[in-house]
């Protein structure tokens, strides 16, 4: 069994889904959901049910969101002995505005209390597992904690770049990678071209990234890995919302590229995860399994 340390963003996700189609600069009517999120958590929550040895290191005000972040952490088997707790900061908070369809019309984060992830903030827990198997970052870190952690990782590193405006902070690590997955906005805006997708993917793998995986909503996915580039379309399935299936994604062909599996079979178990995501409630569904997963992809049975 792998070890695993996520470190970047724990939070609550709150979820506004329309009832009807959106209208600008007008009351609309919603229906309002929370739980816990961020992309570390989600990717870290996903990977204990896929049965590794994980571990997250964020950070929490100690307030009522970051009691129910940490609890359904643990509950998960997510260890936090290196969690950090905020004594003046709020936990951080994602709203999303969705779509009827499922599909994200705005998302607004605050989310100061990660600029708190300094690499001296983060000095200890680097040091404590120095030894897992495999680091993953998110790209709510601030800018030279991304750099200093992935100076620091031993074993296989992977990372996601969160959101447009903060995909840059990746670019700085991209030959320590062995998994960047990203969506199509996120990969141009790391490639920092606006070309068609095989260019973007082959300009990070240029750039010596292992495996790239670029994620296109309800088309599927690019994978480039080894010089060549593979599409995989999307599975079918009823959106409910989109929030947590490309962390969903990440976490299950993070954890497929872990236990030796090759890119492509790894990346058709996570679109079967992505696809179970987007039909639930949470950002994290409850019944992701690694089975349902390669069930869902059309793969049953272990690899």
């Amino acid at each position: 069994m792998p070890t695993i340390t996520c470190f970047g963003a724990a939070h609550i996700d709150q979820r506004a889904h329309a009832l009807a189609p959106i209208s600008r600069a007008t009351s609309n009517p919603v229906d309002v959901t929370e739980s816990p999120g961020g992309v570390a958590h989600n990717v870290a929550e996903v990977l204990a049910m896929l049965g590794d040895d994980v571990s997250l290191v964020s950070i929490l005000g100690r307030d009522r969101r970051g009691q129910i972040v940490a609890s359904s952490l643990t509950e998960a088997g997510v260890d936090l002995t290196s969690l950090i707790r905020s004594e003046d900061l709020p936990t951080a908070t994602y709203t999303a505005l969705v779509e009827p369809d499922g599909r994200l019309y705005v998302g607004l984060a605050d989310m100061a209390i990660y600029e708190r992830l300094t690499p001296e903030s983060l000095q200890e827990a680097a040091e404590e597992h120095a030894s897992a198997d495999a680091w993953f970052l998110d790209a709510n870190l601030p800018p030279d904690s991304v750099t200093w952690l992935a100076a620091r990782a031993r074993g296989m590193l992977a990372a996601n770049p969160v959101s447009v405006p903060k995909a840059r902070r990746l670019a700085s690590i991209l030959d320590r990678l062995d998994l960047l997955v990203a969506n199509r906005e996120e990969a141009r805006a790391l490639a920092g071209t606006s070309g068609d997708l095989n260019e973007v993917a082959n300009v990070l793998h240029a750039a010596g990234v292992t495996t790239v995986a670029i994620t296109i909503h309800e088309e599927g996915a690019l994978i480039a890995h080894d010089g060549s580039i593979t599409s995989l379309a999307a599975l079918s399935a009823e959106a409910r919302d989109v929030t947590g299936a490309g962390d969903a994604f990440t976490a299950t062909m993070f954890h497929g590229l872990l236990h030796g599996r090759d890119p492509i079979t790894a990346a058709k178990v996570a679109l079967g995860a992505a696809a179970i995501t987007v039909e639930a409630d949470a950002s994290v569904a409850l019944e992701l399994s690694e089975k349902a997963a390669r069930a869902r992809a059309g793969l049953p049975g272990e690899a």
